[in-house]
C-alpha cells in the first residue's frame, strides 16, 4: 500500500469564496455594512455575516414620473405653497338665495253682534282700570279676561281680539295670532287652546296675572 507523503512543515489549505454585494442606502448605512464585512473577514470568515437591512428612511420614495417626495416638496416651496395640510378643493359656486318674501299679514275682520257696553264694567272701563299699556301680552290677557267673565265668551279667534282692540283703541298687531300662540306655550301657559279648533282661551294663570295688574295695595 502506497504511503501518503507527509505534508511539508507550515503548509495549509486555503479556500477563497468570492462574494458580490450590491448595496444601496445612505453613506452612513453603507459604511456600517463595510465595517461589518471587514470584521468578519478578519475573523477568518467564521460566523454568519449580518446583512444590513434597508432602512425605509434611507431610500428615497419615488412618486409619479420618478420624482421623489423631496423633489416635490422643494418644487412646492419654490412655488410658495405649503406641503403639509394643503387640500386641492375646488369651491362650487354657491347659488344665490332669493330673499324670503315677507309674510302677508293675517286677515282679520270686525265681528258684529257683540256688545261691549251693555255690561258693567264695559270693556273700555275694564281696560282703563287694568292699564295694560303697550305690552302685547297684557292687552290680549285683559281682553280674554273680560270676554270670559263679563261676556261669557271663552273660545276666542283672531277676530275676537281684533274687534275688542278696535273698541279700546289699541292697534292690532300685524300677526294677530303670534302673541296668543306664545302665551299658549308650556313655558308661559297664561292662555290655552280653546275647545273649538283655532281658538284660545284664558287659563287660570292668565286670570291671576290680570287680577294682579294695577292692583291698589292698601
Amino acid at each position: 500500500m502506497a504511503k501518503v507523503p507527509p505534508k511539508a512543515p507550515g503548509s495549509a489549505k486555503v479556500k477563497f469564496r468570492v462574494f458580490e454585494f450590491e448595496m444601496d442606502g445612505s453613506d452612513e448605512s453603507i459604511q456600517d455594512t463595510m465595517k461589518t464585512l471587514a470584521a468578519a473577514l478578519t475573523r477568518g470568515g467564521h460566523g454568519a455575516v449580518p446583512v444590513a437591512r434597508r432602512l425605509k428612511a434611507d431610500v428615497p420614495a419615488t412618486t409619479v414620473n420618478g420624482a421623489t417626495e423631496a423633489d416635490q416638496e422643494e418644487e412646492a416651496e419654490e412655488a410658495g405653497d405649503t406641503v403639509e395640510g394643503v387640500e386641492d378643493v375646488v369651491e362650487k359656486p354657491q347659488k344665490e338665495r332669493k330673499p324670503a318674501a315677507p309674510r302677508k299679514p293675517v286677515p282679520v275682520k270686525i265681528l258684529t253682534g257683540i256688545s261691549f257696553t251693555d255690561v258693567s264694567p264695559t270693556l273700555k272701563e275694564f281696560y282703563e282700570q287694568k292699564k295694560p299699556g303697550k305690552v302685547l301680552s297684557n292687552n290680549y290677557l285683559v281682553v280674554a279676561y273680560w270676554y270670559k267673565h263679563f261676556r261669557g265668551i271663552e273660545d276666542l279667534t283672531g277676530d275676537h281680539y281684533h274687534t275688542a282692540f278696535r273698541e279700546v283703541g289699541f292697534a292690532t298687531p300685524r300677526n294677530v295670532l303670534a302673541t296668543p300662540r306664545e302665551l299658549c306655550r308650556s313655558n308661559d301657559g297664561r292662555l290655552m287652546l280653546g275647545s273649538v279648533p283655532s281658538t284660545t282661551a284664558i287659563h287660570h294663570l292668565g286670570e291671576n296675572h290680570v287680577d294682579a295688574m294695577n292692583k291698589v295695595v292698601d
